[in-house]
C-alpha cells in the first residue's frame, strides 16, 4: 500500500513517469527517423524508395511515434494546467481552460493527421 502512494505521489509532483515515457518516446522516434535516413541513403534511386520495405517500416514506426509524442505531451500539459485551475484567480482559469481547449484540439488534430498520413501510406 505504501509503495503505491509513493508511486502516486512521485508521478504527481515529480513527474517522472512522463519525463520517461516521453524521453523513450522521443528517443524511439529518433532512432527511426536515423533508420529511415540511412536505409534511404543506401539505395541508388530515391524515386521508388517506398518499394522497399524495410524503409516502409521504419517510416511507419517514424510516424506512429511522432505522433505518440504529441498525444504525450498534449496529455500532459492538460494534465497538469488542470491541477492549477482551483488555486488561481477567476480570470486565470478561464484563460487556462482555453488554454485546455485548444492543446486538446490541436492535439486531437495533429494525431489524426499523423494517423491519416501512416494510413496513406
Amino acid at each position: 500500500m505504501r509503495f503505491m502512494r509513493i508511486e502516486y505521489t512521485s508521478l504527481a509532483t515529480g513527474h517522472s513517469c512522463a519525463q520517461f515515457l516521453l524521453c523513450f518516446w522521443r528517443l524511439l522516434h529518433c532512432g527511426s527517423g536515423l533508420a529511415v535516413g540511412i536505409l534511404s541513403s543506401q539505395k541508388e534511386s530515391i524515386l521508388n524508395l517506398n518499394s522497399y520495405l524495410s524503409i516502409r517500416i521504419a517510416q511507419g514506426i517514424w510516424t506512429v511515434t511522432c505522433a505518440g509524442c504529441d498525444v504525450i505531451i498534449a496529455l500532459c500539459m492538460s494534465f497538469f494546467l488542470s491541477r492549477q485551475k482551483s488555486s488561481l484567480y477567476p480570470s486565470t482559469q478561464a484563460i487556462i481552460a482555453r488554454l485546455l481547449r485548444l492543446i486538446v484540439g490541436y492535439g486531437a488534430l495533429t494525431g489524426a493527421v499523423k494517423i491519416c498520413a501512416l494510413v496513406n501510406h
